[in-house]
């Protein structure tokens, strides 16, 4: 026997064992939901009124249908999408007016339920768009053409349907695509593999976009975008500590108390040339920065006087 034979063996026999699991869980559901409803007759009557109890007294005491509560877990969207599910084990028509009425019911009943396309609920998931995607991912099971014009409306759509249906450079969507900073990183990083020129430009309008742009496509300094970066003083820290002391430039020193204080710190190992120490006792003037931790540190240090 082969090993691929071997593995197919294996995987039969954990099949198996997993069945006669099910089934004895099963069966021991059963006797002690029967053992239940001798001790307590009236427990029928009592959970009938109410969606949740109704519906797990379905799954967990009778293992079966539960006629005589059906119309009260069809009250109830939640409830009647698992019983449909885990209970009858196939498409409700009584439920599918209320699945109808939310994107989230119609898409989990289609993919669960009924297992495939459910033409009636398109309309509503196309209109509502968030389940667009994992509908055509998981029911369509490849690109959904009547959907592209509601995805390439919306760049975080777009960005999904590129990497999870069309799985690869999706050039229809590269101009919605480039107004956002954060989908231009994802789908450099993502999709291209690499830098995406087409893209910069928005992303360097973003600092958080910017450092992530450096950090995960560039994968090294980005001298492009560092006047950027250094505008927001928590992206600039993170930033210097990926890329130190090289990557520190006197150019960029005097538009950023922290790039000023790194500078000292980590590549002159000492005072600041006398403009960017000037710089750095305005700074401490302002309303803006005077409490700024990195000013107050160079100021405050003798090693810098």
């Amino acid at each position: 026997m082969n090993m691929t034979d071997q593995n197919d063996r294996k995987a039969e026999i954990r099949r198996l064992i997993d069945e006669e699991i099910r089934e004895a869980q099963a069966s021991a559901g059963r006797k002690a939901g029967a053992f239940l409803r001798r001790v307590f007759p009236d427990l029928e009557k009592q959970v009938v009124e109410y969606p949740h109890e109704a519906l797990h007294y379905a799954e967990d005491v009778l293992y079966d249908r539960f006629p005589a509560g059906e119309a009260t877990i069809a009250l109830n969207a939640g409830c009647a999408l698992e019983y449909a599910k885990n209970v009858l084990k196939r498409p409700w028509q009584q439920i599918e007016p209320l699945m109808l009425q939310d994107s989230y019911y119609a898409y989990y009943y289609a993919r669960d339920v009924i297992r495939g396309r459910w033409s009636k609920a398109e309309p509503l998931i196309l209109r509502e768009e968030r389940y667009v995607v994992d509908y055509a991912r998981d029911i369509v099971l490849g690109r959904w053409r009547e959907a592209e014009g509601v995805v390439l409306q919306n760049p975080k759509l777009a960005l999904r349907y590129a990497v999870d249906i069309v799985g690869g450079r999706w050039e229809a969507a590269e101009s919605i695509l480039r107004r956002s900073a954060e989908c231009s990183v994802s789908y450099a990083r993502d999709v291209i593999g690499g830098r995406w020129p087409a893209g910069e430009p928005t992303i360097l309008k973003c600092p958080k976009a910017a450092f992530s742009y450096a950090e995960e496509v560039i994968k090294g300094c980005w001298k492009q975008a560092e006047p950027v970066i250094c505008t927001d003083e928590m992206v600039a820290s993170k930033y210097l500590s990926l890329f130190p002391k090289w990557s520190v430039d006197i150019g960029m020193a005097g538009l950023c108390p922290l790039w000023a204080y790194t500078y000292a710190k980590d590549v002159l190992r000492g005072r600041l040339p006398p403009a960017l120490h000037q710089k750095m006792v305005s700074w401490a003037e302002t309303e803006e920065h005077q409490h700024n931790r990195h000013v107050r540190r160079y100021l405050h240090s003798e090693k810098y006087q």
